[in-house]
């Protein structure tokens, strides 16, 4: 149907090209460190951050309090024992196992750790609560202001565009969602086309009730057009010349009589009558002056 032509038709290579310009093109006039310090904002706004801390700080005690943690903890120990001090853990192994030291020194690491966590977790004002939220506001602001840290954060971005292994994470997934995609619209109980006809529809409908709604779709899909229509217009000049300038003339009288072959047979018939009774209008004219 018409949604598996759209489909097939964004996945030409021209297309496909043009969008990927396009998006790139947004893409590198995007403000990703102002956008990051809003972000950053809706984040601190009704101490938001204060909530995505206790939740970090609630899966960090849980982690801690499992007993995989404590005897990898406890492992570590005991080798970096062994390794910066193999006398003294050989003569503690003569009095205590080292091991068991390990074990003791691994509880009592993760019961310090998670008595802080709760310290933290209970206390609205505790100091580490008061040291993230001012450099988190801290580092808002420079996202926001600073110059210096809106080109390192402009640099990675630049960076994460033009990598090839971003590029080709992108295609890729392209070419899943593409296929994805294809494969239900090709269905004649396609969910996905259903959706589109039945979303579609309302949209028509709400557009034709709403004027300001059709201006402001009108200027938007014109203001497109015309950035998509200067990206393409070299591109789709070059080609069609290329293409042109490639044909023999054999070729090239193939493909005009392909395109305007009723026209020109039109033209043929109309010369030759036209011809003819001109010949007859000479020849009698010739006549009458000799006569």
């Amino acid at each position: 149907g018409w949604a598996l032509q759209a489909l097939d038709l964004l996945d030409e290579a021209a297309v496909r090209r043009a969008i990927q310009g396009f998006v790139a093109e947004q893409l590198r006039q995007w403000n990703a460190a102002a956008t990051a310090g809003d972000l950053l904002g809706l984040l601190t706004a009704d101490d938001r951050h204060q909530r995505v801390l206790d939740e970090g700080l609630t899966r960090i005690a849980g982690w801690l309090d499992t007993e995989a943690v404590r005897q990898r903890a406890s492992v570590l120990i005991v080798r970096y024992i062994r390794k910066e001090w193999p006398k003294l853990a050989s003569t503690v192994d003569w009095v205590k196992p080292i091991d068991e030291i390990g074990d003791s020194l691994a509880d009592r690491l993760a019961r310090a750790g998670l008595d802080e966590l709760q310290a933290i977790l209970s206390q609205p004002g505790h100091p580490l609560r008061q040291d993230y939220a001012h450099w988190l506001g801290d580092y808002m602001q420079r996202l926001r202001g600073d110059p210096a840290l809106a080109a390192r954060v402009d640099a990675l971005k630049q960076q994460a565009i033009d990598h090839p292994a971003v590029q080709d994470y992108v295609q890729g997934l392209w070419r899943r969602i593409h296929a994805q995609l294809r494969a239900d619209l090709a269905r004649e109980d396609s969910a996905l086309a259903a959706h589109l006809e039945r979303n579609l529809g309302k949209l028509g409908a709400a557009i034709g009730r709403d004027p300001a709604l059709r201006d402001a779709l009108n200027q938007h899909m014109l203001a497109g057009a015309e950035k998509l229509t200067t990206r393409l217009r070299s591109g789709v000049t070059a080609h069609i010349a290329q293409t042109v300038k490639g044909w023999d003339e054999r070729k090239l009288v193939e493909q005009l009589e392909l395109s305007v072959g009723r026209d020109l047979q039109y033209i043929r018939f109309n010369g030759t009558l036209v011809g003819g009774l001109i010949g007859l209008l000479l020849h009698a004219l010739t006549g009458w002056l000799r006569f």
